[in-house]
């Protein structure tokens, strides 16, 4: 997820999606707990070119709309186990 958030932040959204489509292909898709998230991204990775390049602040509250490493889950995402 992480990849293809750096690409969406650079305006490559098609070859994000093709980087997203591939954690679909894990064994452990269907039980991973930020399936949704990325299924999200997928949904809206043009919407998100703006959203991912928006400087956020430390008195800024960060969602998941925000680019992965800025996010609470930002580790959890690759390492916790589904």
């Amino acid at each position: 997820m992480n990849l293809g958030d750096m690409l969406v932040k650079n305006g490559e959204v098609a070859v994000a999606k093709r980087i997203y489509q591939t954690a679909k292909q894990h064994p452990d898709f269907k039980t991973w707990p930020y399936k949704d998230v990325l299924n999200r991204r997928i949904r809206h990775a043009e919407k998100n070119v703006e959203r991912f390049r928006h400087i956020i602040d430390n008195s800024e509250k960060v969602t998941e709309d925000a680019i992965m490493i800025l996010t609470p889950f930002s580790c959890m995402a690759c390492h916790e186990k589904g």
